[in-house]
């Protein structure tokens, strides 16, 4: 037990650590603890085949497409809560994703978002 609660002390360090960096234009220092807080939930992770993500329909053309892709598009309050619950588990690579764009590393932060699924990603 003590280990789970040292961990999870840990990634809140870790989480404010990125949030106050970032804010004070520290990237290099918020990546770096970004990286630190991605590699302490690498065990954790969900597999990418177990998460459920609500898709929309893609653009459609013409009157009735307008008609069903306003039908489409409305979001239920089980959709916004399985996002949500996708989001908060994709947190910390969002994070890290957000601190590599700041850094203009493009191509890691797109990698890095490549099994994410959540409309925040």
């Amino acid at each position: 037990m003590e280990s789970d609660s040292s961990s999870d002390s840990l990634r809140l360090q870790l989480r404010r650590a990125v949030e106050d960096c970032s804010s004070r234009g520290l990237f290099f220092a918020a990546k770096w603890a970004a990286e630190q807080l991605c590699s302490l939930t690498e065990d954790t992770r969900l597999d990418s085949t177990t998460l459920t993500t609500p898709t929309l329909k893609g653009r459609l053309r013409g009157a009735a497409a307008e008609t069903e892709a306003s039908t489409t598009t409305t979001i239920t309050s089980e959709m916004a809560t399985e996002w949500n619950r996708i989001d908060d588990e994709e947190k910390d690579q969002t994070a890290f994703a957000k601190c590599l764009f700041d850094l203009r590393e493009l191509d890691r932060a797109a990698y890095c978002l490549r099994d994410c699924t959540g409309p925040r990603a």
